[in-house]
């Protein structure tokens, strides 16, 4: 009976110590199991824990793809400019940029900021091989540049994608170089658009948190073409978050073509000032807010004059595409082709008419500036005054001696602000001492009896509108009113 006890014990511990080697080897099978990228069982796993753990590294694999297949693309580039002033010293200023190789000749696309006014560019190739660029054009206006080098065996080359195409949220990859040919990587989404940097404020540019510290390379999309070209000027947002703003790459593609083809981009003209219609100009002139672009300027002799567009029009269509503010007219008009003429919508007094024009070609003096004028401040103040005194603002008769010391160089009509009290209104508007008043709403003044005369209207609630003249250009401005 003991003896079959004893051997009862060694099968039962046998069969404890079987069943417990058992357990280890599922749990080792278990791990190889995972090792090698296989889902643990599904009753073993929480709902999303695997899945999410998958699909990261399916990512992460994703990135390494595009650097891998992208970087000998990438090149480094030192652009050397000497001082132009005695009081910056003997040492050249040497930038350093990146850029990437667009054509296997040898054409290598960057951002202007780099190069504009470089005496001498470097460009460092992947293989560490080295070349002076035998040409380099700029266009500020869309912060692109071309470079030329000669290379002695076919460069790989990105191809450009479709900008268009991107959506906020999209992921982007932003490669770069540095000085010493490491390669540099940053992943982010699209966050938004935005106006660019410097000259190329009037373009929309991609805004993401895929900043470099070196501008000019791509900012590639998940199938690995190039949306964009990382700026050197990088944005802060108000919690000093620094993100890029790249050029898109349909704007760098209508550019960078007419620099190789032509060295110049060839842009339209109207010949007009446009400001920004704010919810106060807007209600002025009858407009929706937010909804296209207010002529405050004619120039003479220009394709706007020729079509009879006057101070006071509204662009609210033009080619058959709505014009949503003075910006985005600048663009719009600026891809039209010179010599062609476009149909053109325009609001005037609050009715609608429809209107030919032919383009010009953007004057020459133009070509490195642009500036868009500022959308003014009408301030919270509201007008429950009955005199002009009371808003902050005296005038005195616009001499042609006085107008040219204020620093106008063509003649201008109206008085010319006297004197502005701080923290007034008026102040609040923007007016300041030295502008011209030409009209309060509709009606001309040509003298300080004239502008006093318009008194009567202001406790409007709408405020008063004021078309002015500034040195740098003329605008409209409107001083109190209720808010919406």
């Amino acid at each position: 009976m003991r003896q079959m006890n004893t051997s009862t014990s060694r099968v039962v511990a046998l069969s404890s110590l079987l069943a417990l080697l058992g357990i280890v080897v599922m749990t080792e099978a278990s791990v190889a199991q995972r090792s090698i990228g296989e889902p643990p069982p599904a009753e073993r796993r929480g709902p999303e824990v695997a899945p999410a753990q998958r699909e990261f590294g399916d990512f992460s694999v994703a990135f390494r793809n595009l650097a891998r297949h992208a970087l000998p693309s990438i090149v480094s580039i030192d652009a050397i400019s000497h001082p132009t002033r005695r009081c910056e010293g003997p040492l050249a200023r040497r930038v350093v940029g990146s850029g990437f190789v667009i054509a296997p000749s040898g054409q290598v696309l960057t951002t202007s900021e780099l190069v504009f006014g470089a005496e001498r560019v470097v460009v460092r190739t992947h293989d560490g091989s080295e070349f002076v660029a035998s040409s380099v054009r700029a266009d500020p206006r869309t912060n692109t540049a071309v470079i030329e080098i000669s290379p002695l065996a076919p460069l790989p080359a990105l191809p450009l994608g479709d900008s268009d195409a991107m959506q906020v949220g999209d992921w982007v990859l932003a490669l770069g170089r540095s000085s010493r040919l490491t390669p540099l990587a940053h992943a982010g989404i699209l966050n938004g658009i935005v106006p660019g940097p410097g000259a190329a404020r009037g373009e929309d540019f991609l805004l993401t948190d895929a900043a470099l510290n070196v501008g000019g390379g791509p900012i590639l999309n998940l199938a690995g073409e190039v949306v964009g070209i990382t700026s050197t000027v990088s944005e802060w947002n108000e919690n000093l978050d620094r993100r890029g703003v790249a050029a898109p790459s349909n704007l760098v593609r209508w550019s960078s073509r007419q620099l190789i083809d032509h060295g110049i981009v060839h842009r339209g003209y109207l010949g007009v000032h446009t400001q920004p219609l704010n919810r106060e100009l807007a209600r002025q002139f009858n407009i929706p807010r937010g909804e296209g672009a207010l002529i405050s300027g004619v120039h003479p002799d220009s394709p706007a004059a020729d079509a009879m567009l006057q101070p006071g029009d509204v662009i609210t269509r033009l080619d058959g595409r709505p014009i949503m503010d003075a910006r985005h007219l600048t663009s719009v008009v600026e891809h039209l082709d010179a010599g062609k003429t476009y149909p053109l919508q325009i609001i005037r007094n609050g009715e609608s008419s429809d209107v030919q024009i032919t383009v010009g070609k953007l004057p020459d003096h133009l070509q490195l500036t642009h500036r868009v004028p500022r959308t003014d401040a009408a301030g919270a103040a509201q007008i429950r005054a009955g005199s002009y005194a009371d808003l902050g603002l005296a005038v005195h008769e616009a001499t042609p001696e006085a107008v040219r010391q204020s620093g106008y160089r063509d003649p201008v009509r109206g008085v010319l602000i006297d004197s502005v009290q701080p923290g007034s209104p008026a102040a609040a508007a923007g007016l300041q001492k030295g502008m011209v008043i030409e009209r309060v709403g509709r009606t001309p003044v040509s003298s300080a009896a004239d502008f006093s005369a318009t008194e009567t209207g202001l406790a409007a609630g709408n405020g008063v509108l004021f078309y002015i003249h500034t040195p740098r250009g003329p605008r409209f401005v409107v001083i109190g009113g209720d808010d919406f």
